[in-house]
Parts: C-alpha cells; sequence; structure tokens
C-alpha cells in the first residue's frame, strides 16, 4: 500500500483495477437501452491505449466499442448509445421510440477524455444527500452518475459517522449523545453511526407532506435502518452494511471508490489504527483520504514569531521531504498581511 502525504490530506492508494462484472454490466446497459442491437456489439479490450480513453465505430452491421479497460469501455457503451439516440441525464435515462444504429459514425473515433477523473464529493452526512435513500434508490443514482460518464465519487464521512472511531473523537451531536447515555460508552469505545450530526429529523406530518411519504415512518433516513435509529451498536452496524452495499454497485459501474474523513488528532499510531478499521470495514475501497478537521481544529501559529518556530519543528520537516518531490514545481510561499479588518477583526 502506498502512502503520499499531502498538505492537508494523506491519501492511502490501493489498487485499481476493475474486474469482469464492469465489462458485464457494460453489456447489461447495451441490452436494457438497445436490445434489438445489443448482439452486434462488439468489446475489445486494448490495454496499449492511453488509460481513460476509448474508441466508438461502426463496421458493417457491427458496433465495435475499444477501450483500455473494463471501465473505458463502459464509457464507449454509453457513448455508442447515444450516438444511436439514448440521453443520459441525472434523473435518469431518457430512450427514444427507435434506436437508430445509422447515428454511430463509420469511422473510428478515439476518445480521449480531458478531465480524466471525473466525479462527485457526497458528504454523507445529512438528511438530503444519497445516505438518506433507500438502497435501491442510491443505486439508481450511482449507475446514473455512470451513464453521465463519471468515474469517481468521494463518500465523506465525519468521524464517527460511517465509519469506526473513539466515542471521544466521533463528530456526535445533537441527539446521538443523548439516546446513547444508557450504553454507558468509554471515551475509547469505538462508535459509529451518528450520521446526520446525531440528530434526529422529523418527517413532517403535514397533509401535503405525508401522502408523498413512501417508505419511512417517521424520520428523515435511509429506511434500511429506521427502525433500528436509537439502538447501539445496530444503527451503526446497519449503516455500514448499507453503505457497503453501494459500494459494491458503484465498483460494478467502474466508478472508483475513495472515502475521506477526518483527522481528529496528529497521533500517528492512532490514524493508522483508524486506516486498518475502515479499510477492514469497506474493503471496495480504492482510495482513502484523510483531512485535516473542519473548523481548523488543528491550530495555526498565532504570529510570525510562532510560525517560523513551527517550521523547526520535525514534524514539519518530516512533510517538507517527504512533498518535495511531489511537487511539480519547487514550493514558493507568499505572505499576506490584514487590510480590513485588522487582525483583531478576524477573531471569533
Amino acid at each position: 500500500m502506498k502512502k503520499i502525504l499531502l498538505t492537508l490530506c494523506l491519501s492511502l492508494a490501493c489498487s485499481l483495477s476493475y474486474s469482469a462484472e464492469v465489462l458485464d454490466y457494460a453489456k447489461e446497459e447495451v441490452l436494457r437501452f438497445a436490445p434489438a442491437e445489443a448482439s452486434s456489439f462488439e468489446f475489445r479490450e486494448v490495454p496499449a491505449m492511453p488509460e481513460f480513453s476509448f474508441a466508438v465505430a461502426r463496421l458493417g452491421g457491427r458496433v465495435v466499442l475499444e477501450g483500455h479497460g473494463e471501465a473505458e469501455l463502459l464509457q464507449a457503451a454509453y457513448t455508442a448509445l447515444e450516438e444511436m439516440g439514448c440521453r443520459f441525464e441525472v434523473t435518469g435515462p431518457v430512450v427514444p421510440p427507435r434506436i437508430n444504429p445509422a447515428g454511430i459514425p463509420t469511422a473510428r473515433t478515439v476518445f480521449t477524455p480531458a478531465i480524466q477523473r471525473r466525479g462527485v464529493r457526497q458528504h454523507i452526512n445529512f438528511n438530503m444527500d444519497v445516505s438518506g435513500y433507500p438502497i435501491g434508490e442510491a443505486k439508481e443514482y450511482i449507475r446514473n452518475l455512470a451513464r453521465l460518464r463519471y468515474n469517481h465519487i468521494t463518500f465523506h464521512s465525519y468521524p464517527g459517522h460511517w465509519t469506526r472511531d473513539r466515542n471521544s473523537h466521533a463528530a456526535v451531536f445533537g441527539d446521538f449523545r443523548r439516546w446513547t447515555t444508557p450504553y454507558n460508552l468509554k471515551p475509547d469505545d469505538l462508535v459509529t453511526g451518528a450520521y446526520f450530526y446525531g440528530g434526529e429529523f422529523l418527517i413532517p406530518d403535514h397533509p401535503q407532506v405525508r401522502p408523498a411519504v413512501r417508505f419511512n415512518k417517521k424520520y428523515f433516513t435511509a429506511p434500511e435502518f429506521e427502525d433500528v435509529i436509537h439502538t447501539h451498536p445496530e444503527r451503526g452496524q446497519k449503516a455500514q452494511a448499507w453503505l457497503r452495499e453501494l459500494m459494491q454497485e458503484t465498483k460494478r459501474c467502474g466508478i472508483t471508490i475513495q472515502l475521506s474523513t477526518e483527522l481528529k488528532k496528529i497521533d500517528n499510531k492512532y490514524n493508522e489504527e483508524l486506516a486498518d478499521r475502515i479499510l477492514a470495514d469497506y474493503p471496495l475501497i480504492q482510495l482513502l483520504e484523510f483531512v485535516s478537521a473542519e473548523a481548523g481544529d488543528f491550530k495555526l501559529p498565532a504570529d510570525a514569531a510562532a510560525n517560523a518556530a513551527h517550521r523547526e519543528t520535525p514534524h514539519y520537516a518530516v512533510w517538507r521531504d517527504t512533498v518535495a518531490d511531489m511537487m511539480a514545481v519547487p514550493r514558493t510561499r507568499t505572505i499576506y498581511h490584514e487590510l480590513f479588518p485588522d487582525v483583531n477583526g478576524w477573531k471569533s
């Protein structure tokens, strides 16, 4: 496993290879949107092509798709289907009454995307994002991303939300503290499931709202774990199972899976243990990202003298030497000074 230290994040890069299930999924999608023409599609994996590149051509009665790998072949399939008249939108696919194979140019067209990694960053901490969807609809959201030619997604979790973290480090808010009190959790106990900031979001019992509620009984949450919303550790266990299942569909769609979370303190031993736990809980993760705590829990030097002293510390020297050859050009530093408001006006 390769460790890369960046200015504000630590990424652990795992294998980025894709399994045959991505190619199988590409064939399923062709069969779904162009069933009459599916038998004419030919998939050719061409490792010599540049990474992220693919090609589409109509040769006689065949539709020939080529790609660097299986993820690129899936991209080629969607491109061919669009040439045949399909439209892929964030709200879902739009299929014409009749597919037009002649829409695919006869000349081999090579696509090398200018933006190689196209994706979204989902902060799965709120009752309106994908983590509030039933698993079937969450999977369809992922499939729609793939159809839009997205190939990367980051699931961001606050500590203790979707990752097992120390109770003392977890971003536990609101009602999570209240309903876990009877469990007598100790500071070093591992907790998870404090999604939605640990809060309870009730579905309004309003005549214009209630008829539109399809799955949930009382709370905004993924319906698969509404029944254990006040039960520890089942709440966290079911939430993690939901995310693992979603990651499985994400992998099948040829989308690189990245998980991001915060580091609550500078403690190499603890953070290595945290990384091991996350990778054990979510084995399909391909990139693991650690970011500094929200709102800057890592304190900045108070003044110029403290700033200079910080650059003399051993951990700064380790960081400086580690990242030196990661830079496209040598680092430079520009010092800015307050104009308005003055330094006291920035304090809060």
